[in-house]
């Protein structure tokens, strides 16, 4: 085994010893910048404000873009992404289907009475997706990398959103059919 692990070590010290210069570390010349698609994945915390803070709080969004970069540094594309929460604020929701003993806690679950008899917790969430147009520029810092630097992007769409009440057994009549 210590022959195999000394060869080894001496295999790696050879092939990184004729590496040329240039290709491992970079030549110093100035790089031309390149047009192209960019494929991202998105990923955002949302604490809301206004109106839409009064039903729901700290939320999150996740989903793919696809953007094009041009020559000039200047980025266009578009985005879709998926809301995810589970603070939902409303103290009004459900008040007149739930039982008078019910009371949402800090996990924001409802409790009802299922077709057994039992009382059964139904956790709510804030679900939604959002899709929009984006635009930026990147404002490149090494003029040795011209592709390279800070991306400033602004985004115009349209967002959904709802409130997802998860009763999974289905044995609330209340939360059935038309009534849910």
């Amino acid at each position: 085994m210590y022959r195999i692990f000394t060869l080894f070590l001496l295999l790696v010290a050879v092939t990184a010893s004729a590496q040329d210069k240039d290709k491992l570390f970079g030549t110093s010349e100035k790089h031309e910048a390149k047009h192209g698609f960019i494929l991202a994945a998105n990923g955002n915390f949302d604490l809301p404000g206004g109106n839409i803070a009064k039903e729901f709080g700290l939320s999150y969004r996740l989903g793919p873009a696809i953007l094009y970069k041009t020559t000039k540094n200047w980025v266009f594309g578009a985005k879709s992404d998926f809301i995810l929460g589970n603070i939902v604020k409303q103290d009004s929701l459900m008040i007149n289907i739930r039982d008078k003993y019910s009371v949402a806690n800090s996990t924001h679950v409802y409790e009802f009475i299922n077709n057994n008899g039992e009382r059964e917790g139904v956790p709510i969430y804030e679900r939604g997706y959002m899709i929009a147009l984006q635009a930026g520029k990147i404002i490149t810092l090494n003029q040795k990398h011209p592709d390279n630097g800070i991306v400033l992007l602004t985004s115009a769409g349209f967002i959904q959103y709802k409130i997802d009440i998860y009763n999974d057994n289905k044995d609330i009549p209340e939360l059935q059919g038309a009534y849910l």
